[in-house]
């Protein structure tokens, strides 16, 4: 169902807390106040217990996600953890990455000579 979501990343992240939502996690989606991420909330862990003493189930669960979504996301939280919810970080605008390229200059550079 994510996957066929279509390209955007919102639609597949709604589409992801609705499939959670249909499992019994009680997942959201909301927009970030800047509008350059979602975050996807979980209310409901079914095995929060056992999360508790293997935080590797959390860490394999963020990693679908990541592969579902096709977008590095983060986990902030986690029931398991002791927090409210479980709530991941989800980047939907593309990353703009610095350029440290200089336009190369003409002439002697200062100490060289």
């Amino acid at each position: 169902a994510v996957r066929r979501a279509g390209a955007a990343p919102q639609d597949r992240v709604a589409a992801l807390a609705e499939a959670l939502a249909g499992d019994g996690y009680a997942a959201s989606a909301r927009p970030v106040p800047t509008g350059t991420a979602v975050q996807l909330c979980q209310g409901h862990c079914p095995i929060q217990d056992v999360a508790a003493q293997f935080p590797e189930f959390c860490e394999a669960e963020t990693q679908v996600f990541s592969e579902l979504l096709d977008v590095h996301v983060q986990r902030l939280s986690t029931l398991a953890s002791g927090g409210h919810v479980c709530t991941t970080h989800i980047p939907t605008a593309p990353l703009v990455r610095a350029t440290t390229d200089r336009p190369a200059t003409a002439g002697t550079v200062e100490g060289t000579r």
